[in-house]
């Protein structure tokens, strides 16, 4: 009840905010090309499977694990962009990137 509440809530703000500004969001959506609706179905997919083991997580795990765990997201983001999207990366964020799994992997153990 509480998650409905809150992505009610989401998305009265959101679609209140796209009426106010005149943001043809919808529009576009339903009237662009096949390949963005599926891109666009793909995301809500990922996006589904995220909320859904975070919920999952916080269920079953300790809070404190489980917000570490789910806090790490931007972390694989930046890793998994280089593999799948061929990101270049310097050398500072290889590095705090492996600081910030270094801290992770303290604070859990």
């Amino acid at each position: 009840l509480v998650v409905m509440a809150r992505f009610t809530g989401a998305f009265i703000l959101t679609a209140g905010s796209c009426i106010f500004q005149q943001v043809p969001v919808f529009t576009a959506m339903m009237n662009g090309p096949l390949r963005d609706k599926a891109l666009i179905f793909v995301r809500s997919c990922f996006g589904l499977v995220s909320f859904t083991c975070g919920t999952y997580a916080f269920q079953n795990m300790p809070v404190g694990e489980a917000t570490i765990i789910v806090s790490m997201a931007p972390l694989f983001v930046a890793m998994l962009s280089v593999c799948f999207l061929g990101e270049r990366v310097s050398v500072v964020p290889v590095i705090l990137t492996l600081l910030s799994l270094t801290g992770v992997f303290l604070l859990v153990d």
